[in-house]
């Protein structure tokens, strides 16, 4: 498969307390034994020889840790990996010179996630008063000329603002995806969940263009792109359908909203296809001292990722 991408977690802390958002965001394991730098970079140099080719690196929020510049440089210098990004709540930005470490460590793009432009609402999802700093944090990488890209998980607390931060998007000429709410058994989601019908009723009056795109590595959930005042509007709706692999089946969430998009490394070094799942993983840290096992039993995830079929009520052809 061609640009296997890898999530890599930095850590599983988080200032934010996002109710839809599980403890540890992907990292999920809330272990202590955080993998140091050292460690990490060869580790990751080592699964690029397994067939990573992009990261993504998350948390958590990755800012938090304190050595996340050093890491991201170290591997960005390397140039084995054709793409880097990160994904981060936008709350560190301003803080220890971020911005500019940010626009200095070879990101491809930078992802924030912002809920909202309301300021109240803001403050409602995320239980935090940093409204301010995210907005001007997001305005100071543009400043610096980071490809700065906005995602926005939808529910009833924001959908009536969600042309108004669309359209704050616009005018700094930032792309945006508002992704639906994930189901993960939780009162939350049950009362919070809103479909996307309306607003895509909307945008497909306003749109200039409209056109269906997938993920770098043709995984996930089809994804509705409108283009509007120069910028795509992305609407990823997973209950269109989205990947999974065989084990998927026997899970008792399945069929979720989640599915299988990129591999996820913990921050402490547990390799896993799912998000949701904390129970199916591979601990790849003996991969730094090349053991052989370790290395089979990469394969075997790698095997059973390259084999997800996309399900939209049936079963229909390979992700890849």
């Amino acid at each position: 498969m061609n640009n296997m991408k890898l999530r890599v977690c930095l850590t599983d802390k988080c200032n934010f307390l996002c109710e839809y958002c599980r403890e540890g965001g992907e990292a999920g394991f809330n272990s202590e034994n955080q993998m140091d730098s050292d460690k990490l970079v060869v580790l990751l140099e080592e699964l690029n020889k397994c067939g990573f080719e992009a990261l993504r690196f998350t948390g958590g929020e990755p800012l938090l840790r304190k050595d996340w510049y050093e890491i991201v440089k170290r591997v960005s210098d390397k140039k084995i990996f054709k793409k880097i990004t990160m994904v981060t709540n936008g709350s560190m930005i301003l803080r220890n010179d971020n911005a500019r470490k940010i626009a200095d460590a070879g990101f491809k793009s930078v992802t924030v996630s912002l809920d909202s432009i309301d300021k109240c609402i803001f403050s409602d999802i995320t239980h935090y008063s940093c409204y301010e700093d995210v907005i001007k944090g997001i305005l100071k990488l543009k400043e610096y000329g980071v490809n700065v890209k906005i995602n926005s998980v939808i529910s009833k607390r924001n959908i009536d603002k969600v042309f108004e931060l669309i359209d704050f998007c616009a005018d700094n000429k930032m792309n945006i995806k508002l992704l639906d709410l994930v189901g993960m058994d939780s009162d939350y989601w049950k009362k919070e969940y809103v479909s996307f019908d309306g607003i895509e009723d909307k945008l497909r009056k306003i749109a200039d263009e409209i056109f269906t795109q997938y993920q770098d590595e043709g995984f996930g959930t089809p994804e509705h792109v409108y283009n509007y005042k120069g910028i795509e509007v992305v609407v990823k709706n997973s209950n269109q359908g989205t990947c999974y692999i065989e084990s998927c089946k026997k899970c008792k969430k399945f069929p979720c909203q989640s599915g299988i998009v990129s591999m996820i490394l913990s921050h402490d070094g547990l390799l896993k296809v799912c998000s949701l799942n904390d129970s199916d993983y591979v601990d790849v840290k003996p991969l730094v001292e090349n053991n052989l096992t370790i290395k089979k039993q990469i394969g075997g995830i790698i095997n059973a990722y390259n084999s997800a079929q996309f399900y939209d009520g049936e079963w229909n052809s390979k992700c890849s």
